[in-house]
């Protein structure tokens, strides 16, 4: 017996309950990051560690950071936290969960959701998981890109330490490399290649 098999659709990532998101600088203390901001230790509120640049490096629940330092920036802290994707607001959930990038995830992971350079808020948790776990087969990368071209990218942090020090290189990929690339290496250890 035949049956229709109905694709999923997932929508946009738009279309997601995303959380609240609060943007600090990296240079931010983890102190200032919970008590300036305000930040709810109830994982509704979500914080995005941004560089000079104001691209988000990373995102955080604040409830996660407990066991940080508390005079510590969260530039010594982002090396420590799960790898993110930064995405378009308005890409299609089945061609995000097609590039392979959701396959990076750790537990904590999350999509930074943006419009342009603003972030809109963080998909994470039950929803982000379930989504995943019953996503397409990642078999191809065909994504509609009408208008401005944003792809996703994953954000992940180099783990090579030396003698006790963590390296602190923060790259972006559209794709997890098949070598991986010399790493920028900003801590001046010895040069190494970028660690996954």
């Amino acid at each position: 017996m035949h049956r229709n098999v109905r694709k999923l659709e997932y929508g946009r990532l738009g279309d997601r309950p995303l959380h609240e998101a609060v943007g600090v600088p990296a240079t931010t203390t983890v102190t200032e990051a919970l008590r300036h901001f305000g930040l709810r230790p109830s994982g509704e509120q979500w914080l995005i560690v941004l560089d000079g640049d104001g691209v988000p490096l990373s995102a955080v629940r604040p409830d996660a950071l407990a066991d940080a330092p508390a005079g510590a920036t969260l530039t010594s802290v982002v090396p420590g936290l799960p790898p993110v994707v930064t995405a378009a607001v308005g890409i299609r959930i089945a061609d995000l969960l097609a590039s392979g990038l959701l396959d990076e995830f750790e537990p904590g992971s999350a999509v930074i959701a943006t419009d342009g350079d603003a972030v809109v808020g963080v998909w994470a948790g039950p929803d982000l998981m379930a989504t995943v776990a019953m996503g397409a087969p990642r078999s191809h990368w065909d994504a509609e890109l009408p208008g401005e071209i944003t792809i996703p990218l994953l954000t992940r942090t180099c783990r090579h330490t030396e003698n006790g020090t963590g390296c602190t290189a923060v790259l972006r990929f559209p794709e997890r490399p098949s070598r991986p690339p010399a790493c920028p290496n900003p801590a001046s250890l010895t040069a190494h290649a970028f660690v996954w």
